[in-house]
């Protein structure tokens, strides 16, 4: 079957590349960046960080490593993780986060291989509509779907609805990535850090975008099947942001929180996948 074309998709916030002067120094660049921000600015769409697990696509274990962060998409290395030492932590990064969101998804089954339907099915900022309701019970947190399989006479497919804690910010200091927009997302087995972070926040008592973070990688495991990469936390060594930068912060997240607003902001989760799937939720549910 013919894949149905793509409609205008809005943009999103990729890692910088240097850019040669002669594409910003011709005549009429400023015109034709006005007309470009002008058509292509309205959302706000930004990547994720991405920890490679044992059970991520080969090309990523090979290129990456285990335990590794990446920007997603793009694929952009945050940090790595030395796999001949005995630490099973990545390197750690800065993270200065912005605005905080929550977000609740409906996704389609892994197995369903139709390519006119999409992996989201469906997305909400609603901590009151369906899908958060959905979520938040592990009782009705599977929805099946599609045709009947003739041996069990019910759909072949499940749908999930997942809830996704978002942290959008960027990486500080002498970094490649450095001031590039991203996002930090805890869902299913890391959904409790993502809590606690956010108490973590809270207990500082001063407004996020004020706040400098440490963050790695680490694996996890409960008992002896449930075993991930998973995030750890800790006030960086300069936890504050400086007096000069705070204008500038805020500014930034209130822009962040009117996109959000206006429900135009969005984390791209593209390829959250067979990987991610696979963690245990925070209620110890699989």
């Amino acid at each position: 079957m013919a894949k149905k074309a793509e409609p205008n998709l809005p943009t999103r916030v990729t890692p910088a590349l240097s850019v040669p002067s002669y594409l910003t120094q011709y005549e009429g660049y400023e015109a034709d960046m006005a007309e470009q921000n002008a058509s292509m600015g309205e959302y706000v769409i930004v990547p994720r960080m991405k920890i490679i697990q044992g059970t991520s696509h080969e090309n990523l274990t090979r290129d990456f490593g285990v335990g590794a962060v990446i920007f997603s998409p793009g694929n952009a290395l945050v940090v790595k993780h030395d796999s001949t030492t005995a630490t099973n932590k990545s390197d750690t990064f800065t993270f200065n986060p912005l605005f905080q969101y929550t977000e609740f998804m409906k996704w389609k089954d892994l197995k369903d291989k139709d390519e006119e339907t999409p992996m989201i099915l469906d997305r909400s900022f609603d901590r009151t509509g369906e899908l958060a309701i959905r979520a938040r019970d592990p009782k009705r947190r599977f929805e099946r779907y599609g045709p009947l399989d003739q041996n069990t006479r019910q759909p072949k497919f499940q749908a999930r609805y997942i809830e996704f804690l978002n942290f959008l910010g960027f990486i500080r200091g002498d970094h490649p990535l450095a001031n590039t927009p991203c996002a930090i997302s805890f869902s299913r087995g890391e959904f409790s850090t993502g809590k606690n972070f956010i108490s973590a926040v809270q207990m500082r008592k001063t407004p996020i975008f004020t706040q400098i973070w440490d963050f790695n990688s680490a694996f996890k495991s409960r008992g002896t099947e449930r075993k991930w990469w998973g995030w750890e936390y800790s006030p960086a060594e300069e936890p504050n942001i400086s007096n000069d930068e705070f204008q500038s912060m805020r500014e930034q997240h209130l822009g962040l929180k009117k996109a959000f607003n206006d429900k135009l902001l969005q984390v791209d989760h593209t390829d959250f996948d067979q990987d991610e799937a696979a963690e245990p939720d925070g209620s110890g549910q699989f």
